[in-house]
């Protein structure tokens, strides 16, 4: 064997140990998603996850809960925000930090919770249409067709949440 073909070898295999190597020191941690939220209004809420990264790099979610291999969530402020099942719940207003914790990885997120003390409010767009749309009446094949049914029309799928309203309405 020629020494340019021996250095060759070597240099590869020095290549192939410097990468296993480079990989076995991938970092492992969690993070919150998302990582800072705004909850405004009683009704507010916001779901979280729990996602487990390497290299900085989502890899997939972690449950939540009591279970030894689930990730736990904890509120530093409870009198502002609670977390139930994995979703944030407004208490008052002002910040509060919530952390995950998973055996021995912690990650934080900054909550912000205003408009505590404003009444819920009702929203055509979000309460209403969401309804037609679950049910199918503002479907192809109900009053969101071409020419609408019995002389009663919607957009198709709700598309345009003015025209709806303005359709019920009038």
């Amino acid at each position: 064997m020629t020494t340019h073909f021996r250095a060759t070898i070597v240099a590869v295999a020095s290549g192939f140990a410097l990468t296993a190597s480079v990989s076995a020191l991938a970092e492992d941690s969690v993070a919150i998603l998302p990582g800072k939220m705004t909850l405004t209004g009683p009704a507010a809420r916001q779901a979280i996850l729990v996602e487990r990264q390497r290299d900085g790099k989502n890899v997939g979610s972690l449950p939540i809960g009591d279970a030894p291999d689930a990730a736990k969530l904890a509120s530093s402020r409870p009198e502002i925000v609670e977390i139930v099942d994995g979703v944030t719940v407004p208490k008052g207003n002002g910040t509060a930090t919530i952390t995950a914790q998973f055996g021995n990885q912690t990650a934080t997120a900054e909550v912000t919770v205003a408009d505590q003390e404003k009444p819920w409010e009702w929203s055509f767009r979000n309460h209403v249409e969401s309804v037609f749309t679950k049910i199918g009446c503002n479907s192809g094949a109900c009053h969101g067709a071409a020419l609408g049914k019995k002389g009663f029309r919607l957009t198709l799928r709700g598309y345009d949440p003015d025209s709806d309203y303005a359709s019920i309405t009038r």
